[in-house]
């Protein structure tokens, strides 16, 4: 059974699955885009436009109500940036940590307590201006697809109000896989705020 925010009252989640303390929430439908600041017939470039689309679709299908931007170019309120350290760093001056596939930025502000179980969650408000800077790696082409599938889907739950990280076997989990389908837990924790 999908869990939700109890009907009988607004700040009772009845379900909860990061091991974070906060969540997220737009205001408004996000808008979504991307850029690759690799050749545009690049390998790397043709997997991440596969990739943003999938995520994207994917968030939709799970409930999330975005608006896709197919075109390249930092219109989205959530705006991919895809290309090598050394590209993202010179454009951008955003430092991805050595090793990491991405990385999510955004502004969140307070809003409410939220109740689970006794414990105290954080309801934040996500504003426009959300990067998310997507490196290129050297996976092998027998897997290259899926890991970016993941990476994608995962930051951009990141970006929707997903914080913290959930166990394994979801998307949302800490660590990449080969997984390019939202469990359950991926879902409900989301869906729950809106």
């Amino acid at each position: 059974m999908p869990c939700k925010v109890a009907a009988y009252d607004p700040d009772l989640l009845t379900c909860w699955y990061s091991d974070g303390y906060k969540v997220g929430m737009w205001m408004n439908t996000p808008s979504f885009s991307y850029e690759t600041l690799s050749a545009p017939a690049s390998t790397f470039s043709n997997y991440l436009s596969t990739a943003y689309s999938h995520a994207w679709l994917k968030w939709k299908q799970g409930g999330k109500n975005t608006t896709y931007n197919g075109s390249t170019g930092g219109t989205g309120d959530i705006h991919c940036i895809g290309g090598t350290y050394t590209e993202i760093y010179a454009q951008t001056n955003y430092q991805l940590d050595p090793g990491s596939t991405a990385a999510t930025a955004y502004t969140s502000y307070f809003l409410s307590y939220l109740d689970y179980n006794g414990a105290t969650k954080e309801l934040r408000t996500i504003q426009s201006g959300v990067r998310i800077y997507f490196a290129e790696h050297n996976y092998s082409s027998t897997e290259a697809t899926d890991r970016y599938k993941n990476t994608m889907m995962h930051e951009l739950g990141h970006a929707l109000g997903w914080f913290g990280h959930a166990s394994s076997g979801c998307i949302m989990y800490a660590y990449s896989s080969m997984l390019t389908e939202l469990s359950y837990k991926d879902k409900d924790h989301i869906n729950q705020i809106y």
